[in-house]
């Protein structure tokens, strides 16, 4: 329940096999479905990728996205603030960033490829 702060953000190395029931209990203890989530696998290596989403989809995006890859997952408001506050994500041949519009059914997520043009702070 104390992991469940609605002013904390919350970040959980190689949590993949974690996330349904993560998502679970952190709804459960009042965390709302709407938080925001960013999954990010293979971090630091040349395949890295990143996917944002909402805390009621993260099991079904962490299964989908992240495969059996080395998985991060960050969930808090701070996710959407670091969003808001910078205009691109830093990109090299082969990553790709996803951004799942608002869930629509049978609408797939797009691949965006963008470049940092300034500092996440």
């Amino acid at each position: 329940q104390a992991l469940a702060d609605p002013a904390c953000t919350l970040a959980v190395y190689m949590g993949r096999e974690a996330a349904p029931e993560l998502s679970r209990a952190l709804i459960a203890a009042g965390l709302p479905p709407a938080t925001p989530v960013l999954v990010a696998c293979d971090v630091s290596t040349a395949r890295e990728q990143m996917l944002r989403t909402r805390l009621d989809l993260l099991a079904l995006v962490t299964q989908a996205f992240a495969g059996d890859r080395p998985t991060l997952i960050l969930i808090g408001e701070a996710i959407a603030e670091a969003r808001a506050g910078i205009t691109g994500w830093q990109s090299s041949p082969g990553q790709a960033l996803i951004e799942p519009t608002p869930p629509v059914r049978g609408t797939a997520p797009r691949v965006c490829r963008t470049r940092r043009t300034s500092p996440i702070r």
